[in-house]
């Protein structure tokens, strides 16, 4: 009964650039098709729960109509689709660029372009006509290249323009680079950091390439693309992604987004020094669950067990011992700083500790504190204890308890209230960069991706 058909839209008009779509809420009911009064303009798919997604295929104006299946008219939205953008993506290879090293600068258009200027804020333009074809579907891009070197470490605004045969366009694609002394991924500093390319090849790996949008079945169904990009309501994008700009958006999305903002901002605010291999496995973690974890929000364990750790003060010792407290729900307490070790009893939450001593396994990275409590004393995982005060005392993450930073992170493989095994064995990529920079295994093409390499306790529903 086309009677019974009805539909709504979230918005009575949209502006899109050519090339790129929109997406929208709009519900229906009964026999419902979308169509366009000129699809040489713009077309519309809808997709699942009241998703409707409007792509701008050349300039002009065009109206997406909701109709009954008799071709009553249920609901319009007028759409405008103005000249294609400058520059779709911009960004650098290598992500982290070293001081006095050459690195490429990319562009990313459509195939009316025919050449590319970058401008770097403070250094200088970079003029090219090079680039590379690659194609998805009816997708055709080209992506420019040019080489340039940067001595001073700091933080550069670049500009990309670019040209279709006359002068640059006076529109352009900004982005920011970083460029640092070293790239090395274990010494721990304060300064703020990226993600660097082998864990951006990883995150990519993690997520899957997805050329077009597609719902997320374990978040609500929310529209993704490229390489877990969520795509919010009344935004532009660009779908039906080549592998390049699905990389490209995956580099801008944890550059400029708040993925590298809160962790930065983590880093800071705490006083910590971190290395690049430490913040690569954060990144990633933030990635997947969400870069309001830094700030506060959620369970916090993994956010206690770094807060915990501190260099050890050099006075420390039986006859000068510190006070403190245990952070874990039971902390198991041994005879000797080893699990294999005789248990002499558990510890409860807030149980309060003097601290007598610290011992570190620098092959596996474990670390111990030897406290006394209630009339008892032995050893206890270091990461599951909280000095009283950190006055005088150093945030270095080369100090992590890394069996408990570990096994605390893998607590993370729960979507929507079910056990994932995909997502324990991301967490547990990450715990291997974390504490080891073992990139290698943290890769789902390598062998021992899937390996518990490092012993951490694994959820008991797994």
């Amino acid at each position: 009964d086309p009677s019974s058909s009805s539909a709504s839209i979230s918005v009575s008009s949209v502006d899109l650039a050519q090339y790129k779509t929109i997406y929208i809420q709009a519900s229906s009911s009964g026999s419902v098709t979308w169509e366009s009064s000129d699809a040489s303009v713009a077309t519309a798919k809808a997709g699942v729960s009241g998703q409707l997604f409007i792509y701008g295929a050349a300039p002009g104006t065009a109206k997406i109509t909701a109709k009954s299946a008799n071709g009553t008219a249920l609901a319009t939205v007028s759409v405008t689709v103005s000249a294609p953008e400058a520059v779709r993506f911009a960004y650098t290879t290598p992500n982290i660029i070293t001081a006095g090293a050459s690195f490429n600068l990319k562009a990313v258009t459509d195939t009316q372009k025919s050449a590319v200027r970058f401008e770097i804020d403070g250094v200088g333009t970079y003029d090219t006509t090079s680039y590379d074809s690659e194609s998805q579907g009816d997708n055709n891009v080209r992506i420019f290249s040019a080489s340039a070197t940067i001595s001073t470490p700091g933080t550069y605004t670049v500009r990309a323009y670019s040209s279709s045969g006359g002068g640059y366009s006076s529109d352009y694609r900004e982005f920011t680079i970083l460029v640092v002394s070293t790239t090395d991924s274990d010494t721990t500093t304060g300064e703020s950091r990226r993600v660097s390319d082998s864990m951006l090849d990883n995150i990519a790996s993690y997520e899957g390439y997805v050329p077009q949008v597609s719902p997320d079945t374990l978040a609500g169904n929310i529209p993704t693309v490229g390489y877990g990009y969520v795509v919010s309501k009344n935004t532009t994008f660009y779908n039906n992604l080549t592998r390049s700009e699905a990389k490209a958006m995956l580099a801008d999305t944890v550059n400029r987004g708040s993925y590298t903002t809160e962790i930065n901002r983590f880093i800071s605010s705490n006083g910590l020094l971190m290395s690049q291999c430490q913040f690569d496995a954060l990144a990633s973690f933030s990635y997947n669950v969400g870069a309001g974890y830094w700030n506060g929000s959620g369970d916090c364990y993994v956010r206690t067990v770094i807060m915990n750790t501190v260099v050890p003060p050099q006075d420390l010792s039986s006859s000068n011992p510190y006070g403190g407290k245990v952070t874990a729900s039971t902390l198991p307490m041994y005879q000797d700083h080893s699990a294999s070790s005789t248990q002499i009893t558990t510890l409860k939450i807030n149980t309060s500790v003097n601290i007598l001593d610290y011992y570190r396994d620098s092959s596996t990275k474990q670390s111990w504190y030897k406290v006394s409590a209630s009339g008892k004393s032995g050893w206890v995982r270091a990461g599951d204890v909280a000095f009283n005060s950190t006055s005088g005392l150093t945030h270095d993450l080369n100090y992590v308890d890394a069996y408990t930073f570990g096994s605390n992170l893998l607590d993370w493989h729960v979507a929507g209230g079910n056990c994932y095994i995909g997502l324990y064995y991301r967490r547990l990529a990450e715990a291997k960069v974390f504490s080891y920079g073992n990139y290698a295994e943290a890769s789902p093409s390598n062998g021992n991706y899937k390996k518990n390499t490092y012993g951490y306790k694994v959820p008991s529903c797994l």
